[in-house]
């Protein structure tokens, strides 16, 4: 026979268990992905639409921002 101690302990971990997996469910089911790309025209390529309207509306690097990527040791490529 459990104490009464056991028995809450017991309760106590399948409740956090349960929440965990809420959590997952819930941050994992809205962030799935279309593994055939974007609808067809929301390319963005020229004479396509851009997935803006799929993603909030905002326009297409409205937030500026850039990417550098530093190689250590590396020489930098130049045209021929």
């Amino acid at each position: 026979m459990r104490s009464n101690q056991e028995s809450v302990t017991i309760l106590f971990k399948r409740i956090i268990i349960l929440l965990v997996l809420a959590c997952f469910i819930a941050v994992a089911v809205p962030a799935r992905a279309e593994d055939h790309g974007p609808d067809v025209r929301y390319t963005g390529a020229p004479g396509d639409e851009t997935g803006a309207s799929c993603h909030g509306g905002t326009a297409v690097n409205a937030c500026g921002g850039n990417l550098a990527i530093q190689l250590a040791g590396a020489t930098p490529a130049r045209p021929a």
